[in-house]
């Protein structure tokens, strides 16, 4: 969308007014052209003078006489019911001789003399001119179908047009000079206007969010927010270990977003502006559109980023004090609506209706839009990450689940959500306060509202967090203001202990609130918290901040089956969401993150353990991590830069989206110790300071395949053939979806190439966020045996059609089928093959038999779309669909009669 840009004016005043194109005035009114002119026919009387002077010559031209001055008048009368006039008249005037200079004059010229040895003139500069004397102001009696008194109505709002309605003349140029014409344009305004300011919120900082290890005590707002936790780090026997817990947080920067005024009036082009007052005359009832614009400035990148869900009024305005929209608006002076909430990409219009008249004159609005850093537009400098998987440590062995929940009901908690609203936690232990009092002292209304949360306790006895449990939340201080109304409807709202005719959450309009709460009675909708959201950055866990963040990238030394030689490729998303997950013995490199303010430092990264895979003289040869560098680092770094970091290289970092692939032209990649799981600690040590900053990721073995299976339905069938199965295995590490370059194999060593399949994974936070990924995906035929870095046995299990009774006296057969059975196809014999006539989705069918003769029976197949989970040395009995023949024993056809089918889903 293309704006007028206002944002180097520091608060543009703009009015907004309409046309009139019918009305009626008390009296006729009269303006009156005064003129000052040249006689026309008349001469103008010159002598000539020659002037040598310094090599040149020059004629000047002295005026002796001019015709004679004259004054003129002309009157120009609009009746009384005219609202727009237009006139014009013709005179014959002299135009002055200086627009018209003789050919033998250089000069024309007063007069001229010797002064001081130097020749010294006066030009003439006599002018034609005029002056305007119009009415002062008038009254309007109707204008465009209004009457003075009259009360106009807008939407949700309604204004009285002053009584009496007295209109002035705009101001205009109302002297001066002129040489062929003079055109007066006099525009009719009314003489009182209200207005309506139209304010930002204040700056707020950027948050940027990732997964730490330690004490979520430690995270206090408004420097640090938590976003989530996930327990504790170490189960041991029949108890926890309570040392240190994995868990997001969202760190203030020194970098902030920059809010604008989006204003549009009507059908007009749009402007962007730091904050703007809006002229109306009074009696008017207009409709705006409003939204709020953030820009991200990082050290000379900025973008756009995204309003998430959409723009509201604030309580409190620019300078923090309280704006009292309940007057406004129960004085039907103030009304506004959103359109549906909404986390897509661009500008999130509110709709504004406002009304000014001689009872209220001024109104004040202040306005927000939850900023979304994770959104960019026009283009995406950086991709956000929404979460990164949990891992857990039980007796030794390090897990990826946190079990919540129910006893036999509960969920695993494999994901650690970024991304969520900033939420200062202190309100837990009584009344809190939203982000923007925090930061700024805001004014915030009391949302009074006790809320009580389902919650789940820790077990010894399971290892579950499966103890029910409730969480009593006294309300919050919140900025936002959902509904103007003056409908007097009270929610809990309170300002000083007095009713309140806005309120900020309603199941009825859904503002205000992301997600549901689990009540220990009911849903509960949170109040007033959607104040921002940081940029979600995964990483490895780290125990400390730091102005680095690292995460690996799956790289692959080579795409054949056997590798010959290294030619190294990178796999995308970089990001991933699965930044700290490794599995034994792979390929990775890794990706810095800088995230400080901009420097020029050198860094060197360390890995604990592993081994790099390198191209030598002699081949391929494996060397063991040693205590040197993996790499050496120096450059300038800015804000969000990033670079790809091996075994003695590093490259500029560059986007990859899921699957996206990119060969790099080194010899060597690091790769994961292959008999090892559990922590690999990697250092980051800035050569000038010497400070060293550590993170870690898991090298498990926590594989599982789903293996998805699926059959079609052939336009013509062969009796007794084997029904091809499209079967594809897919990778999970961790119980997270997860790529990298294994080939498949199935029994007997049959090999199968992988290929790299894009896939989301969503978040329990912000609006069910799903984000990319990539996941490892192998298909083939895998009977007996599928081994993707685990093994597992693979049976096949037929699957007939089941044919039942289902009403005898109307001749109707139920069709139904085994495990994974998604529908049925239905084939008569022609032309000496089974051609399909018919086909039914769902498990179960209803067949018509009496359509069906015993000499010409229907071959049903049924079709399947099977999935499972199968975890190493277990077993998958994939169905694989047969065919079976179904006919009645009776005929109720003449025999030279063929069969047809009649086939529907049996929930018809």
């Amino acid at each position: 969308m293309e704006f007028l840009d206002l944002r180097n004016r520091a608060w543009p005043t703009v009015r907004v007014f309409s046309t009139a194109w019918e009305g009626r005035w008390d009296r006729d009114l009269v303006y009156v052209l005064n003129l000052y002119y040249f006689a026309p026919g008349q001469d103008w009387v010159l002598e000539r003078y020659r002037v040598d002077w310094s090599g040149l010559t020059l004629y000047f031209c002295k005026v002796v006489k001019t015709p004679n001055r004259v004054s003129d008048t002309i009157k120009f009368e609009t009746s009384r019911s005219q609202v727009q006039f237009f006139d014009y008249r013709s005179i014959k005037v002299s135009l002055p001789i200086q627009y018209r200079v003789p050919w033998y004059c250089d000069y024309v010229v007063k007069d001229l003399w010797i002064c001081g040895g130097s020749l010294c003139f006066i030009s003439f500069d006599e002018q034609n001119t005029y002056s305007v004397s119009a009415p002062s102001s008038w009254h309007a009696e109707e204008i465009n179908g209004f009457k003075a008194g009259d009360v106009v109505k807008w939407g949700g709002v309604e204004a009285k047009i002053p009584n009496p309605w007295t209109y002035r003349n705009a101001p205009f140029p109302s002297s001066g000079s002129f040489l062929y014409d003079i055109s007066i344009s006099v525009t009719a305004e009314p003489e009182l206007w209200g207005s309506v300011e139209l304010a930002p919120p204040r700056e707020i900082p950027l948050y940027i969010s990732r997964a730490v290890f330690g004490k979520p005590t430690d995270c206090s707002p408004p420097f640090c927010f938590l976003i989530n936790s996930v327990g504790n780090s170490t189960w041991v026997g029949t108890h926890w270990v309570w040392n240190s817990t994995m868990y997001s947080a969202a760190f203030k920067t020194s970098f902030n977003l920059r809010p604008y005024i989006a204003f549009a009036p009507s059908a007009l082009r749009p402007a962007l502006t730091r904050g703007i007052s809006i002229e109306l005359p009074l009696g008017s009832a207009v409709g705006f559109r409003v939204a709020v614009l953030w820009e991200l400035d990082m050290a000379a990148r900025r973008v756009w980023i995204n309003s998430a869900l959409g723009t509201f009024l604030r309580a409190a305005g620019t300078d923090g004090a309280l704006i009292d929209y309940e007057e406004v608006s129960k004085n039907k002076k103030l009304a506004y609506s959103t359109p549906p909430l909404s986390t897509g990409h661009g500008v999130k219009w509110a709709e504004l209706q406002i009304a000014v008249d001689e009872n209220t004159r001024a109104i004040k609005t202040a306005w927000y839009s939850p900023p979304d850093p994770c959104a960019q537009w026009p283009q995406q400098i950086f991709t956000c990450v929404y979460r990164q998987p949990v891992f857990t440590k039980v007796n030794g062995v390090w897990v990826s689940y946190a079990r919540v929940g129910p006893p036999g009901r509960g969920w695993p908690m494999r994901w650690l959500e970024l991304v969520d609203w900033l939420i200062p936690y202190s309100f837990l232990n009584g009344r809190g306060t939203d982000l923007l009092s925090m930061l700024y002292g805001d004014y915030a209304l009391f949302y009074d509202h006790v809320y009580r949360l389902r919650t789940w306790a820790f077990n010894p006895a399971t290892g579950d967090f499966d103890v029910p449990s409730e969480l009593v939340i006294r309300g919050a201080r919140v900025s936002l203001v959902s509904l103007a109304t003056s409908l007097g409807e009270y929610r809990n709202t309170t300002r000083d202990n007095a009713k309140l005719f806005y309120y900020t959450s309603s199941p009825y309009y859904g503002q205000f609130y992301n997600y549901l709460f689990e009540g220990v009675s009911n849903w509960e909708l949170p109040a007033g918290w959607t104040d921002a959201l940081p940029l979600g950055l995964a990483g490895m866990l780290s125990n400390e901040t730091s102005p680095w963040l690292v995460s690996l990238v799956p790289t692959t030394a080579c795409t054949s089956p056997i590798c010959v030689d290294i030619k190294p490729t990178l796999w995308g998303p970089t990001p991933s969401p699965v930044a700290d997950v490794a599995l034994p013995g792979a390929g990775y490199s890794l990706l810095i993150t800088y995230i400080g303010e901009p420097r020029t430092v050198t860094v060197r990264i360390y890995v604990e353990r592993g081994q790099i895979l390198q191209r030598t003289a002699s081949g391929i040869a494996h060397e063991p991590i040693c205590n040197a560098p993996l790499a050496t680092v120096s450059k300038t770094w800015v804000p969000l830069d990033g670079v790809y970091v091996g075994p003695g290289w590093w490259l500029p970092y560059k986007p990859l989206a899921p699957c996206e692939s990119a060969q790099i032209n080194v010899n060597s990649i690091y790769t994961t110790p292959g008999n090892y799981t559990g922590p690999v600690l990697v250092t980051i040590e800035e050569a000038e300071t010497g400070k060293r900053y550590h993170f870690a990721f898991i090298v498990t073995n926590d594989v599982s395949l789903e293996l998805r299976s699926t059959s079609r339905a052939p336009p013509v069938y062969t009796a007794n053939a084997e029904v091809p199965l499209n079967t594809t295995a897919l990778l999970y590490l961790g119980g997270s979806p997860y790529f990298h370059g294994l080939p498949g194999a199935g029994e007997g060593g049959r090999r199968f190439a992988f290929r790299c399949v894009t896939t989301t994974v969503s978040g329990r936070s912000y609006a069910d966020v799903a984000q990319g990924a990539a996941q490892l995906s192998v298909a083939g035929d895998f009977w007996g045996e599928v081994e993707i870095w685990i093994k597992a046995r693979v049976k096949e299990v037929q699957v007939l059609p089941i044919f039942e009774a289902a009403d005898p006296e109307r001749g109707l057969v139920k069709v139904s089928g085994g495990t994974g059975v998604v529908g049925f196809a239905f084939y008569l014999f022609r032309d000496g093959t089974w051609v399909q006539k018919a086909a039914v989705a769902g498990s179960c069918a209803v067949v018509n038999a009496s359509k069906i003769a015993p000499w010409d029976p229907v071959l049903v197949l049924p079709i399947v779309d099977w999935r499972a989970f199968v975890y190493p040395n277990g077993e998958a009995q994939i169905p694989r669909p047969r065919a079976a023949l179904l006919s009645k024993t009776w005929a109720d056809l003449p025999q030279t009669e063929t069969s047809t089918v009649e086939a529907w889903p049996c929930s018809r």
